[in-house]
């Protein structure tokens, strides 16, 4: 498993995220694979912006952070899979010759659906090159923030019968949907290494397959039970159904995305003594603390449920008295600034230097 316990006893530097196949790099990864105790260069590379590790395939794969990858990975596509398959039957029963009133769509569908491939195309192209700007894992968030904030607004679109508002959410998606495909070879190579992008890349196209199946069935099967209950194939009741299960998909993808350690800094960030948990929110590290506080006070009447009190003997003007310190517990969330951060990357590094100084020294 890739966690915080693996990286913190560091295995082979270089061959990884964001190294070349350059001469610098590769004397780089040769030294430091003689360890941290024969390599003094070790703690520069952990001290660089980027730093490099290597990971081999199965710890790769059997990560936390590749499966909440895969699941953000899923969310992002199902909805833009769903429905471009199902795109000229949705204007049809909602805006054209199958809906309440019959007429011909603004658009014809085969337009709408050859459009719709080039906002997928434009989303490939500009969605990684802002990920190159911005970093993968913000680039991710805002795209699975702007599905959310489709899918929210969908039902009351198809309920307006707005065809224009309609397709500018299809195709706003649809930038998206391209998007997600275009950056998620370079957020794995980030990630796990070159080494490991192939075959990490293919296990996480499974979601594509998945995608497809399930959601499709999920989408059909809801549109035939009204059908089969009474409804009209041009109610949007059956619509705001499937635009739901959607949405919830897509903000457990969203969750899934904040927790994902994006970088070797992540995973090697140092955790006080109460953290209970940490994530990373647009380049910001966010930390919930479940924090104990140490007050004296007199013997209690009662005991709150968030406190506990320990006997504890103190002398005041020579006259021994018993009072109580108080240990009461709160939860506090903090947002490091990026200089607060940089402190403890610093101090966590002194640290390692000072371990790996007490390991090379030999007992006396």
């Amino acid at each position: 498993m890739v966690d915080e316990a693996d990286f913190s006893r560091p295995k082979h530097p270089g061959c990884g995220a964001g190294s070349d196949s350059g001469s610098k790099n590769g004397t780089e990864a040769a030294g430091a694979q003689l360890g941290p105790a024969k390599n003094p260069r070790y703690l520069a590379i952990l001290g660089s912006e980027r730093p490099v590790l290597y990971i081999s395939l199965a710890e790769a794969l059997l990560s936390r952070d590749f499966w909440l990858l895969y699941m953000s990975f899923l969310a992002n596509i199902v909805f833009c899979l769903v429905i471009l398959s199902n795109l000229p039957k949705i204007i049809d029963r909602l805006f054209g010759k199958g809906s309440r009133d019959p007429q011909d769509p603004p658009l014809p569908a085969y337009l709408a659906v050859s459009i719709e491939g080039g906002f997928n195309m434009a989303g490939r192209v500009l969605v990684g090159l802002l990920s190159d700007i911005v970093g993968r894992k913000t680039t991710f968030l805002v795209i699975l923030l702007t599905q959310i904030g489709v899918l929210v607004c969908m039902p009351f679109v198809i309920q307006a019968e707005s065809f224009w508002g309609f397709m500018t959410l299809v195709w706003t998606a649809t930038v998206c949907y391209g998007g997600g495909f275009g950056m998620i070879p370079a957020f794995i190579a980030d990630m796990f290494g070159i080494n490991n992008t192939s075959s990490c890349h293919g296990v996480i196209l499974t979601a594509w397959s998945l995608a497809s199946i399930c959601g499709g069935l999920a989408f059909t099967g809801v549109i035939n039970h009204y059908i089969d209950t009474g409804s009209m194939p041009y109610e949007t009741k059956m619509y705001t159904v499937n635009f739901m299960w959607m949405l919830v998909l897509v903000i457990i993808g969203f969750v899934c995305c904040l927790f994902i350690r994006s970088s070797i800094r992540d995973r090697l960030f140092p955790a006080p003594p109460d953290q209970v948990m940490r994530m990373r929110v647009f380049g910001r590290v966010f930390r919930v603390l479940y924090s104990v506080w140490h007050v004296n006070a007199p013997p209690p009447s009662s005991t709150p449920l968030d406190t506990e009190y320990a006997p504890a003997h103190y002398t005041d003007n020579s006259t021994s008295c018993l009072q109580y310190t108080v240990r009461k517990r709160q939860l506090r969330c903090e947002l490091l600034t990026k200089e607060q951060e940089q402190v403890e990357w610093e101090e966590y590094l002194v640290l390692r230097a000072v371990q790996h100084r007490l390991m090379k020294e030999p007992d006396v």
